[in-house]
């Protein structure tokens, strides 16, 4: 990557940054006024409504970059002081009609995605699961439609696209549960966009490196107003989008990767996989749970990996910053692949392994001092063997994921 595209990604990002600090209180602020709210109750933890809508604010500054660029581009291309500096950026764009298919595929599913999150989010529990799930299906439909496919080691096309499509909804639902703290699931797709961002700018694919740069900034303008103490939130439309997007990248990243470029045939099916591991294995963790528990895997619980953390005496920050280094760690592994050796690759899966095995202890080992034993010594004989019925709903909800 040369100094002159870095410089490119670098305004892109920068430029999506300030853009999305200037929407993301104008959203806010409409939110407030048409009362999309969202409302403290059950497994909740904040007690005042929260305006919602941060999607829209991350949406308008993605269309707004890519949009306006795009516009912008003919006279960009007269400019004599942007083809003096920019001569190879400039020369890339020359191919810039092969990709516009793609690009408007992926903003018509995000347009679908989108509006089906807020839905959701305007109505809340009326709003039915299989809604929900069909919005998805249809948005992920629109990309394998296009041709786009998860490489396989030479599976059938069919089968090829059925995964791509279970991929793409499956990602999308993995950053909905895990928006259930302040700045979570918006940090953990910023860490999963800029490894996400090295591997692509190292595999030549500028592109997707321009738009993840936007994403980055997009995502980190957003996170200002988002990190705990939120005044915002993402909203099902906000996560939504940011896991169909991250989807479709993962999936891009792999198909067109160029060939000459990888020297390993385990790239393509690992690394999306190891790039979006944790908001993966809350999903799998949560799904389990609820299972093992009769419960709808639809509805919200305090059973993910961030509220585990809070049990165990963290604030709210150290579990959100605890969960980013995980997925940090975790993700980092997808960067050996490339040029792996078969023996490397073997270290770097067993890296991953090592991540997600301390990642669950975390999970079901009990605190040394539970709530149940602090009440215990601080509270009066006659009280402490009672313990409350949202302490017996942790101790059960930790016996579920151990047995």
């Amino acid at each position: 990557m040369s100094r002159e595209q870095l410089l490119a990604y670098s305004y892109i990002a920068g430029t999506a940054f300030l853009l999305s600090n200037l929407l993301v209180p104008l959203t806010r602020r409409v939110a407030l006024a048409l009362k999309v709210l969202d409302y403290p109750g059950e497994h909740k933890r904040h007690r005042e409504p929260m305006p919602l809508l941060g999607g829209v604010a991350v949406f308008l500054t993605l269309l707004g970059m890519i949009g306006g660029h795009l516009a912008a581009l003919p006279w960009l291309q007269r400019q004599e002081l942007v083809r003096q500096f920019f001569p190879e950026v400039l020369a890339k764009f020359e191919t810039l009609a092969l990709v516009l298919p793609t690009l408007g595929t992926i903003l018509a599913g995000s347009v679908i995605v989108l509006l089906t999150g807020l839905a959701d989010d305007l109505s809340g529990p009326r709003f039915p699961a299989w809604a929900k799930l069909l919005g998805q299906i249809a948005a992920a439909a629109l990309v394998v439609a296009t041709g786009v496919r998860v490489l396989l080691f030479g599976a059938h096309p069919w089968l090829a696209a059925l995964v791509t499509l279970v991929w793409i909804v499956g990602v999308s639902n993995a950053f909905n549960l895990l928006d259930n703290m302040d700045g979570l699931a918006t940090g953990v797709a910023i860490i999963c966009s800029l490894l996400l961002w090295l591997i692509t700018t190292a595999l030549g694919e500028f592109y997707i490196g321009l738009f993840l740069s936007a994403l980055i900034g997009a995502l980190a303008g957003f996170l200002v107003h988002n990190f705990p103490p939120a005044r915002l939130f993402l909203g099902d439309a906000g996560s939504l989008l940011i896991g169909y997007v991250l989807g479709v990248i993962t999936v891009l990243a792999s198909y067109i990767a160029p060939e000459e470029k990888i020297r390993n045939q385990w790239f393509a099916p690992f690394m999306p996989v190891i790039v979006l591991g944790l908001p993966l294995y809350d999903m799998a963790s949560v799904i389990w749970i609820r299972w093992r528990g009769g419960r709808p895997i639809y509805r919200g619980d305090r059973s993910h990996l961030s509220h585990r953390l809070v049990e165990l005496g963290m604030s709210e920050r150290e579990a959100v910053g605890t969960i980013y280094l995980l997925t940090f760690c975790l993700g980092a592994s997808a960067l050996l692949l490339r040029d792996a050796t078969p023996m490397l690759t073997v270290l770097a899966l067993g890296q991953v392994v090592a991540i997600i095995a301390v990642t669950t202890i975390l999970m079901i080992v009990p605190q040394r001092t539970s709530f149940i034993e602090l009440r215990l010594f601080s509270e009066p004989a006659d009280h402490a063997s009672r313990p409350s019925a949202s302490e017996q709903e942790r101790a059960a909800e930790r016996g579920s994921l151990s047995e």
